[in-house]
């Protein structure tokens, strides 16, 4: 009988202590569910962040792209009626764009040189 005490008592404390750690662990576990779950919100925020900053980018990047369009579609037909200009007096629409940017040492706008010396032309 003694034996079967001893064996019952080891069986009882065994017990005893892997329902001690079984806790540790499940208190472990709870703290790790804690802190993914504050992870979690702190990527979101993150995420969030990234995302309002990129849709900022995207529209100034969209802003620039249309301010470049505009001035493109302003520009073509200063730059047609200059080439045509040029070309009836003789002269090379480059190379007197290149002369104006000389002159001017890089200071007026390509759009106001054309638009400048079309005036001229029409004088």
């Amino acid at each position: 009988m003694a034996d079967t005490n001893y064996v019952i008592d080891l069986i009882l404390e065994a017990k005893n202590n892997a329902t001690a750690e079984l806790n540790k662990i499940g208190g472990n576990i709870d703290q790790l569910k804690e802190k993914s779950i504050k992870m979690s919100e702190s990527t979101k925020t993150a995420l969030k962040a990234v995302g309002a900053a990129a849709t900022a980018v995207a529209g100034a990047v969209i802003a620039v792209g249309k301010k470049a369009v505009d001035s493109a579609v302003q520009m073509e037909p200063v730059k047609n009626s200059f080439e045509r200009l040029s070309d009836s007096v003789g002269v090379s629409a480059d190379e007197m764009l290149k002369a104006m940017q000389k002159a001017s040492k890089g200071t007026v706008s390509n759009f106001n040189l054309m638009s400048a010396a079309n005036k001229a032309y029409s004088l």
